[in-house]
């Protein structure tokens, strides 16, 4: 490629810098919107809870996992990297500024993937569809719609170690990986797979697998002794399947299979055998996910050796959260099949001549992930459609008053608004614990149809938790209602009525039941 078709460098930063404003200011703009509307997870909860506890105490201590007693955060998932994000977060202490820093992360990623492209030598027009490719890729665009997860930190490290690997920059490539490590427990395959490129790549073995090495012993260091230790022999059900629920698993290829034969038996079984309304076989999800590139990158195989964790544990996770394309846990994946793809289109410039058609490949990109996204609904594979424009938008000032109602006490909270309230030593998902807690709070208002498939954490249907906030109100007189405006409702342990309000609440909820497919 001659230099004709590259932009002076300060042009170049320019240009793409106004691009990643624009793309944090949509998705940031979209999220917000979607936790608004009543439409956010537990998981935000659970990550500003982590926080808030690193920022009272200096200990990442959670009770929102199972079994629900007082854990250690990086022992359900090993993600030191938030003690280098905590002083911002003491700053700005909100589950909104976890949002803010996700969203940055995501947009901010593009960022060294330009560059990479740039250091290769693509037209602007090549980096500009790549980059269409990088943040409107399913798998990524519907990451970012989701509450704070550590992956958008992972795409950031990612990102910046496949530009440092094409430049050659080892400073910047050992920092991204090392704090790849420490984002979460299982990159240490990923960053064993860059040690393992760079070798290749740049023919500097001595170094690249020193890189390997340090990788493989991360993952077992991390895996096999940190995390069982900071879990204090607790059972951690994706860590050890036998010792929870096994659908939850998404290690138990690591640590359950004694045998070759066991190990290829899981995976041909989690490759081709699993397709039920929940999940897609590993196969399916594998066809999609490069069906996302138009397969290019599968022309340059070598570059996808930093993927081998994410799709590890994508394909061969008990759970199928992972393989589902509304989830979050692929877009990690996207900028290394952008790296395998750049690779794939220079070494085949000759053949098929791609770097002089960027809109022709912009289009089919297009088309074909317009496709996938109209593909059958239960696959689920355009997340934005779950964000609530049109609908009721959280009331603060009802928050705000339950707050300080609440203080620090223990709390069982409904999921799509425990963000909220997380800020304490004790919460759980709603109706979990709710015999013994403090305080419940829930918001009695939206009929089941207007929630996510899966709203409620653990399972927990919306029909199944209207019927249990009806048995609660019915069956638990030690709960008394402390609270009950704009459909918020409060019930305090051993608080009386504010009368005559309890019967208003039944009907309320017993309304919601009977009439639950229907808009109020």
């Amino acid at each position: 490629m001659g230099e004709a078709g590259i932009v002076p460098k300060k042009r170049f930063l320019w240009c793409v810098g106004i691009a990643v404003l624009g793309y944090f200011l949509l998705i940031l703009a979209l999220s917000t919107v979607k936790i608004l509307s009543f439409k956010g997870t537990f998981d935000l909860s659970v990550f500003n809870q982590i926080f808030w506890m690193l920022k009272t105490t200096g200990i990442p201590m959670i009770t929102t996992q199972p079994p629900f007693v007082v854990l250690n955060g990086f022992g359900w998932h090993f993600s030191p990297i938030f003690y280098l994000l905590l002083p911002v977060y003491a700053v700005f202490p909100s589950p909104f500024t976890l949002q803010v820093i996700q969203c940055l992360c995501f947009a901010l990623s593009a960022l060294p993937i330009a560059l990479m492209l740039r250091h290769m030598q693509f037209s602007s027009g090549m980096i500009a569809t790549a980059l269409v490719m990088l943040l409107f890729n399913p798998l990524y665009f519907n990451a970012t719609l989701w509450d704070f997860h550590e992956i958008s930190l992972a795409c950031l490290w990612i990102s910046t170690a496949c530009w440092a690997l094409v430049a050659k920059r080892k400073y910047w490539f050992l920092s991204s990986l090392i704090l790849l490590l420490l984002t979460k427990e299982h990159y240490g395959l990923c960053v064993a797979g860059f040690g393992m490129l760079w070798a290749i790549h740049h023919r500097d073995w001595k170094f690249g697998l020193s890189v390997c090495a340090f990788g493989v012993l991360a993952l077992i260091l991390v895996l096999k002794v940190i995390m069982p230790w900071l879990n204090e022999g607790l059972p951690h059900p994706m860590l050890r399947p036998e010792m929870g629920d096994k659908t939850t698993s998404r290690y138990y290829w690591l640590f359950s299979a004694t045998s070759i034969k066991e190990v290829w038996d899981g995976i041909n079984l989690r490759l081709f055998s699993i397709i039920t309304p929940e999940g897609v076989s590993g196969a399916y999800y594998l066809f999609c996910l490069f069906l996302t590139l138009c397969f290019i990158p599968l022309l340059a195989p070598l570059y996808l050796l930093p993927a081998a964790s994410d799709l590890a544990m994508a394909v061969l996770s008990l759970n199928p959260l992972p393989r589902l394309f509304f989830a979050y846990h692929s877009a990690p994946l996207i900028p290394i099949l952008i790296l395998a793809y750049a690779h794939a289109v220079r070494r085949n410039r000759f053949e098929w001549k791609l770097e002089h058609k960027p809109f022709a490949l912009f289009v089919v990109f297009v088309v074909v992930n317009t496709a996938l996204c109209l593909q059958d609904a239960k696959f689920r594979a355009l997340h934005i459609y779950e964000i609530g424009f049109n609908q009721p938008k959280i009331d603060f000032t009802d928050a705000n008053i339950i707050r300080d109602i609440t203080g620090e006490h223990s709390v069982s909270v409904q999921s799509n608004i425990s963000f909220l309230f997380s800020e304490r030593p004790e919460v759980y998902a709603f109706p979990m614990k709710s015999q013994t807690v403090d305080f419940v709070i829930v918001h009695v208002y939206h009929p089941f149809e207007w929630f996510p498939k899966s709203p409620f954490i653990y399972s927990v249907s919306s029909k199944e938790h209207y019927i249990a906030i009806y048995d609660l109100l019915n069956d638990s007189p030690h709960y008394g209602i402390r609270y009950w405006h704009n459909n918020w409702l409060v019930l305090e342990k051993n608080a009386s009525d504010i009368a005559p309000v309890r019967e208003d609440v039944l009907e309320r909820v017993e309304a919601i039941l009977k009439t639950g497919l229907k808009k109020p």
